[in-house]
C-alpha cells in the first residue's frame, strides 16, 4: 500500500500518466515524454537516428544512468553552476564548427527544450567533478600500447578502400531459391535496371533503403568470399551473385582507393582556372604571365568557368594519377601545363605545398588510451552504484 501510494503521489506531483513512466530510479520518474525529448535532441546532432525499440531503449538506459550521476554526485554534494553548463554548451558548439547559440535555435526549431540539452550537459559535468573527487584516474599506459596502437593505425591507412553499394538476397529455407531470385536480380541489372532501385526492392541488407549503399569500405570487413571477389573487381564492375555465408552478394563497385604507402601526405594549397575550348588560347597566355596564385585567380575570373578559382587543401596521393602527376612535376607559384579534358581545358597553380603526418603524436595517443581506461572505470563504477539503487 504504501509504494502504490507514493506511486499516485508521483504521478500527481510530476504530471505523469501511468502508461508514461518507463521506469523508476530512486523514486525519480523516467517517462516516454523524457524518451522521446532526448531523442529529438539526439537526431540534432545525428539526423538519420531511427526512431525505434533499440534506440529507445538506449536512451531509456542513459537516462537511468544521468539519474545514478546525479544522485551520485548529491551524496558527495558535488556541485555544477549555471554559468559552467553554459561554458560546456558553448564548447560543444565550437567542437560541432558551429556560431554562438545556433544549437538555441535550432533547438526551437525541432521544439526541444533547451533545458534538456542542459539537463544532459549539467548531469555529464557532475559526473566528471564525482570521478575527480573519488580520485579516480588512468592507469599509467605503457609504450607498447601505444606501439601496438601506432602499428594498426598504420595497417588500416595501407589497406585499401571500396566505395561499394550490394544487394543481400538471404538464404532463408531454401538456398536453392535463394540462388534462383540471385541470379534473376543479376540478370535484369545487366538488361538495363537501376541497381539503386533494385536494391531497394528486393534486398534484405539494413543498406537496402539507401539503394544499398555502404559507403567506403576495407575489404575485410566484407563477408570472406565477396571480399575476395571484391579485391580483383575493377570499377564500374558489376559481379556475379557470390554465395556468402548467409546469403548471396551482388556487388557494384563504383570507386577504388588505393591504400597508403607512407604516413606521410603531400598537402598543396592549390587555385586551378577551368575554361572552355574556345577561350583555353587566351587563359593559357595569360596564365603563363602570373607569378602567385593573387595574380592566378584574377586570370581565373576573367576567363575561368564555374570552379575556376581557389580549390583549398588538397591531398596529392588522393587525386587522379595523370593530375598527381602534373602538380608533382610544377613548381610552386607557377602555372602548370595545360590539362585537357572532354569539355574544357585545367590549369593548375599550387599556392603552398607542405608534408604532413596523419599518424597522431604519441602524446594524443596516450590521451585517446587514457580516456579509454577512463571510460572502462566510469562504466564499471555505474554498474556498481546501479546495483546499490533502486530501479524498477
Amino acid at each position: 500500500m504504501r509504494y502504490i501510494l507514493l506511486l499516485l503521489s508521483l504521478l500527481f506531483a510530476q504530471g505523469v500518466c501511468a502508461e508514461q513512466i518507463l521506469r523508476l530510479v530512486n523514486d525519480e520518474v523516467i517517462s516516454d515524454y523524457d524518451v522521446s525529448e532526448r531523442l529529438a535532441l539526439r537526431r540534432i546532432f545525428e539526423p538519420q537516428l531511427s526512431d525505434n525499440k533499440s534506440v529507445r531503449q538506449q536512451i531509456l538506459e542513459d537516462l537511468t544512468n544521468e539519474k545514478v550521476k546525479i544522485y551520485a554526485a548529491q551524496q558527495l554534494n558535488v556541485e555544477v553552476s549555471d554559468a559552467e553548463v553554459e561554458q560546456a554548451i558553448s564548447y560543444l558548439e565550437q567542437q560541432n564548427h558551429l556560431q554562438p547559440h545556433t544549437l538555441k535555435k535550432r533547438l526551437a526549431e525541432k521544439g526541444v527544450p533547451m533545458e534538456t540539452l542542459k539537463a544532459q550537459t549539467r548531469a555529464d559535468l557532475l559526473w566528471l567533478r564525482y570521478m575527480q573527487r573519488k580520485k579516480i584516474q588512468a592507469p599509467p599506459i605503457p609504450q607498447s600500447r601505444i606501439t601496438k596502437l601506432q602499428d594498426e593505425m598504420k595497417k588500416d591507412m595501407s589497406a585499401d578502400r571500396y566505395l561499394l553499394s550490394a544487394i543481400y538476397i538471404p538464404y532463408g529455407k531454401s538456398k536453392e531459391q535463394a540462388e534462383q531470385k540471385a541470379k534473376e536480380v543479376f540478370d535484369n541489372i545487366v538488361k538495363g535496371d537501376s541497381f539503386s532501385q533494385t536494391a531497394q526492392q528486393y534486398s534484405s541488407g539494413k543498406h537496402a533503403k539507401d539503394g544499398g549503399d555502404l559507403g567506403w569500405v576495407k575489404a575485410d570487413s566484407l563477408d570472406a568470399l565477396l571480399q575476395k571477389v571484391v579485391e580483383v573487381m575493377n570499377v564500374g564492375q558489376l559481379s556475379k551473385p557470390v554465395a556468402g555465408k548467409s546469403g548471396y552478394y551482388i556487388a557494384l563497385l563504383r570507386e577504388k582507393m588505393p591504400g597508403m604507402t607512407s604516413s606521410e601526405i603531400t598537402s598543396i594549397n592549390l587555385s586551378q582556372i577551368l575554361v572552355p575550348y574556345d577561350k583555353a588560347a587566351m587563359a593559357v597566355s595569360a596564365a603563363q604571365t602570373t607569378k602567385n596564385c593573387q595574380q592566378f585567380n584574377e586570370v581565373a575570373k576573367t576567363y575561368g568557368g564555374e570552379g575556376s578559382g581557389p580549390v583549398g587543401e588538397v591531398v596529392l596521393e588522393r587525386v587522379p594519377p595523370e593530375i598527381a602527376r602534373v602538380l608533382t612535376d610544377t613548381p610552386l607559384s607557377k602555372p602548370s601545363a595545360p590539362i585537357e579534358t572532354p569539355n574544357e581545358v585545367v590549369i593548375f597553380m599550387k599556392c603552398s605545398q607542405r608534408q604532413v603526418s596523419v599518424l597522431p603524436d604519441e602524446q594524443v595517443l596516450r590521451q585517446k588510451l587514457e580516456m579509454e581506461e577512463l571510460d572502462k572505470k566510469s562504466t564499471e563504477l555505474l554498474q556498481q552504484l546501479r546495483q546499490q539503487m533502486v530501479i524498477e
